[in-house]
């Protein structure tokens, strides 16, 4: 391929770029200077796209905070609201509610990953129908986790609201580790007893994190 075809492709404007070669060509900072459109007085788009990229790295895996974005020099709340909505059009589109039916631990995996990045720990629950279609995911729990506090009618409440035959829970480790504490296990158990007496059985426990997942079911640590 020749130079000229990459100097032409460099020389093009994020939005120009798209329509010639598609989305997938443009590096992460030309995809904030395409969804932001333009600068403003004090500041280029590449380089205001620049400063919001920064603050997105610092927490990979996580949805910006509007405060945060708003520390950056060139972004108002317009801004700010417009790059947090884009978040959660992608979430939404990624990780559909509608339709998705849990077949195996994998399949949780990849629709909770998201949480496995997170700096603080965090509890989500599932709730499934009886051919184990996904009807809501919700976050329950954020913050220091200490499962003894954690009550299981924070787990099973919303549950019974979705008239749910089951319960997945899963909780991210922020230290990378995958190995189910004692705590971890107790909690499995609590759990476990808890959907059983609510006719809502607890079909899995799993531990996520930057390395992969854990499933208490595919360890043959939990049955229902």
């Amino acid at each position: 391929m020749s130079s000229d075809w990459y100097k032409i492709k460099g020389s093009l404007q994020p939005r120009e770029k798209i329509k010639s070669f598609g989305v997938a060509s443009l590096t992460e900072r030309e995809l904030v200077a395409a969804m932001l459109g333009s600068g403003t007085a004090c500041k280029q788009i590449h380089c205001l796209a620049e400063d919001i990229l920064a603050v997105i790295y610092k927490t990979p895996g996580k949805v910006p905070t509007t405060d945060a974005l708003l520390k950056v020099r060139g972004v108002g709340g317009a801004k700010a609201v417009q790059i947090i909505a884009s978040f959660e059009l992608a979430r939404r589109f990624l990780y559909p509610t509608k339709g998705y039916i849990v077949r195996c631990p994998k399949d949780v995996y990849d629709l909770v990953k998201i949480y496995a990045y997170h700096h603080q720990e965090q509890i989500v629950v599932l709730t499934l129908s009886g051919s184990q279609e996904l009807i809501n995911c919700r976050e329950v729990f954020k913050g220091t986790l200490d499962m003894s506090l954690v009550h299981s009618r924070e787990i099973f409440t919303d549950a019974l609201l979705d008239r749910a035959a089951g319960v997945i829970v899963i909780h991210n480790h922020p230290s990378g580790s995958l190995a189910p504490s004692v705590e971890d296990r107790e909690f499995t158990e609590t759990l476990r007893q808890s959907g059983k007496l609510l006719g809502i059985p607890l079909m899995d426990h799993m531990i996520i994190s930057s390395e992969g997942f854990f499933s208490f079911v595919e360890n043959q640590m939990l049955t229902y």
